[in-house]
């Protein structure tokens, strides 16, 4: 299954600090910019490191994360109930050591995640998983529910360091969603 619990220790360290993230997150809804990436109006992103001054239990996670991890975008992505999103992809260099990593917040089971040729899956709060296959069409799909699901999706390359073109490629293809310049 290309969306794959993990258990790496630096990662651990934002599971186990979920609640607080969550709380920080709800608390600063209407202190810092979320917007709808492609316009979708169940579909909220935010970019926390434009306002780290919010998000203390972030920052401190952010500034201990391992020197050989580079990272490329944190961002909180909360999905409403009603969404059923159109299948996409991201083509991010996963053989330039690139990785996205998704941090359960919030959840319930009617939220799930379809991965084509896959099925369906869902996420669990307090796990962290990785989408190993980024590039395979997929989708949000949650018809029904009573609470947004919250995640936050980490964007990493693991081998250290990326190039200035790897980095770029990672900005151009989140800049689609983010609204990021490189």
């Amino acid at each position: 299954m290309p969306l794959s619990i993990v258990d790496i220790d630096w990662l651990n360290k934002f599971s186990d600090k979920g609640d607080q993230l969550l709380s920080e997150y709800k608390q600063s809804l209407d202190k810092v910019e979320t917007f709808n990436p492609i316009m979708h109006p169940l579909w909220s992103l935010m970019e926390p490191e434009k306002n780290l001054e919010h998000f203390p239990t972030l920052k401190g996670l952010l500034d201990g994360m391992p020197d050989d991890v580079f990272l490329s975008l944190v961002t909180f992505a909360s999905i409403t109930p009603g969404m059923i999103g159109m299948f996409h992809n991201e083509p991010y260099p996963r053989h330039l050591g690139f990785r996205r990593y998704h941090v359960v917040l919030q959840t319930e089971p009617t939220a799930q995640f379809e991965i084509e040729g896959e099925g369906m899956t869902t996420w669990e709060v307090g796990k962290v998983y990785e989408f190993e296959n980024p590039e395979t069409m997929h989708r949000i799909y949650y018809p029904e529910g009573k609470d947004e699901r919250i995640v936050m999706l980490i964007d990493v390359f693991v081998e250290g360091k990326p190039t200035e073109e790897a980095l770029k490629m990672t900005y151009d293809i989140a800049n689609g969603f983010v609204g990021r310049e490189g």
